[in-house]
């Protein structure tokens, strides 16, 4: 596996892990509406297995890639969780979000540069 394809590998696991949260959050407001609580359970059994999952994609992609590279990387996670939001839960992207994630963005140029 080249260095390239693992970097993939690291940023879909961020993919996921966004998507696991929406899932906890989408599950929590459900619960708060009174939805039962086996589905709950299921839900956030599931959001956890993903979890788990791009523990061990992060595993497989840290193998292959320089470590430097991994925080830069994973916090595109963050970037994730507030564009899936407002697709999904239709939430508002707050200035200091949109703040958050031109730093974020800054900081992968800088590093990329560097």
């Amino acid at each position: 596996m080249n260095e390239l394809l693992a970097i993939l590998i690291y940023l879909i696991s961020g993919f996921v892990a966004a998507i696991s949260q929406i899932i906890m959050k989408k599950a929590a407001i459900k619960r708060k509406e009174g939805t039962g609580i086996r589905k709950y359970i299921k839900c956030i059994l599931f959001a956890y297995f993903m979890l788990f999952a791009t523990l061990l994609l992060n595993m497989i992609a840290l193998r292959f890639m320089q470590y430097k590279f991994a925080p830069v990387f994973s916090s595109v996670s963050y970037v994730f969780v507030i564009i899936l939001s407002k697709i999904i839960l239709k939430e508002d992207i707050t200035w200091n979000q949109r703040i958050g994630m031109i730093l974020i963005f800054t900081g992968m140029g800088v590093f990329g540069i560097g």
